[in-house]
């Protein structure tokens, strides 16, 4: 299976979703202690967006390649764990709450 990540450093050129990608590549886990960063499952290839936009290749395309087997269905949206981007989000806008609440900013997202 082939999955995207985005390869924009932006913010602004990324929607919500890949934003939290973006993050949960760089968080620890909220549901097991074992990962420490959202990562794909054993045999997912993984592929920087960019390489799907325009090529320099020109009319060269049309002959294909011998590891081109297709373009990756979509954004890689889960760990090996299982964990999903929108999750760990959740947790740490959690966190953001419960420090807020007691008069403490300890994390922003």
């Amino acid at each position: 299976m082939k999955f995207l990540y985005p390869a924009s450093h932006i913010p602004s050129r990324l929607d919500d979703s890949l934003l939290a990608l973006k993050i949960a590549r760089h968080s620890d886990c909220s549901i097991c202690t074992a990962c420490h960063g959202l990562h794909p499952p054993t045999g997912v290839d993984v592929r920087l967006d960019e390489q799907f936009g325009e090529s320099s290749l020109g009319d060269l395309e049309q002959y294909g390649s011998d590891d081109d087997d297709g373009l990756p269905a979509s954004y890689l949206e889960t760990c090996a764990c299982g964990t999903t981007p929108d999750s760990i989000m959740q947790t740490k806008r959690n966190l953001v709450v419960r420090s807020l609440q007691g008069g403490v900013a300890l994390l922003s997202v």
